[in-house]
């Protein structure tokens, strides 16, 4: 019996197939299926799958039309015959003992599923890539809600990942929580563009409508950044109040403007670390966009709702 299947959804990830499988078939731990789902994919995903299927007969490939990335891992899941399942990427790049370090303690009997604690920028020569993160997982907690591994007969008592949820389907409330692991190393792509960056945060934005617990969470770790985005809009406005006759039309502008100049904080940060001047322009225009995303995605969610009612 196999010991570990590795559950890889993808949809339209031709540019990071390669380097995903290469890092995967180059693992510490070798006892492992490559099970990969399709969702529709359009480009050259599956062709890249299959050319490697012709060497490792570790590897399989199963098809679905476009669903989500919970039905997926599902899909992945029902094909899996190794007694730990983990849910990755196919974005995503992996340290040599990924697979080993993540594995060990469900090994030991210790838990039944583990998370990994490192995520960092695959693609950080990318400014747009690095400005939306260098470090995902800063600062780690001992347990979150996402598993990447779990005892694969665990994931099926918990009824498996609920494809509605969206951005925040990977996650197993009747499984628990998942230890995470520091050493547990991978490195995922971000958006390189802005509409990448767009389309993402539309989709995450959609989510946080069928999942609204999670907003509050959000807008909390960007409190004092909204803030005083919008101390600054209220002083520019009072501004334009005294010296002139205000316009509405100037409104959408100053909010823009306040905003952006509110989010420098984020730039001065890690202006600071890294010494990256282009931080002062590429983070506050990357954070409007992704604001303005959520907004829309939320906002198409919330018109669809009220519209089936």
């Amino acid at each position: 019996m196999t010991q570990v299947s590795i559950v890889i959804p993808m949809y339209n990830e031709e540019r990071y197939l390669p380097r995903c499988i290469d890092s995967l078939l180059k693992q510490s731990f070798s006892d492992f299926e490559l099970i990969f789902t399709d969702d529709g994919s359009k480009d050259n995903s599956v062709n890249i799958v299959k050319n490697y299927m012709k060497k490792y007969p570790k590897i399989k490939i199963f098809k679905q039309n476009h669903k989500g990335l919970g039905a997926a891992r599902n899909l992945g899941a029902k094909h899996s015959s190794g007694k730990i399942m983990l849910m990755i990427d196919s974005d995503m790049v992996f340290d040599k003992d990924y697979v080993a370090n993540l594995i060990r303690p469900i090994q030991d009997g210790k838990v039944i599923g583990t998370s990994h604690g490192t995520e960092l920028v695959a693609n950080k020569e990318n400014l747009w890539a690095r400005s939306w993160s260098l470090n995902r997982i800063p600062n780690p907690p001992k347990y979150c809600g996402q598993f990447r591994a779990i005892l694969t007969n665990k994931f099926f008592e918990a009824g498996g990942l609920d494809n509605s949820k969206g951005y925040f389907t990977d996650v197993l409330p009747k499984a628990g929580l998942a230890k995470v692991i520091k050493n547990a190393v991978c490195y995922h792509n971000n958006p390189e563009t802005l509409k990448e960056a767009f389309k993402h945060s539309i989709w995450v934005g959609s989510s946080f409508f069928k999942k609204k617990e999670e907003l509050p969470i959000y807008l909390k770790n960007y409190k004092y950044h909204l803030l005083s985005g919008l101390l600054i809009f209220f002083l520019i406005l009072a501004f334009f109040f005294y010296y002139k006759p205000f316009s509405m039309l100037f409104l959408p502008l100053i909010l823009v403007i306040a905003i952006f100049l509110g989010l420098e904080s984020f730039a001065l940060k890690r202006l600071i670390k890294e010494k990256d001047l282009a931080y002062l322009f590429s983070i506050p225009l990357l954070y409007i966009i992704r604001f303005s995303g959520y907004f829309i995605g939320f906002t198409k969610e919330f018109f669809k709702h009220i519209n089936k009612r």
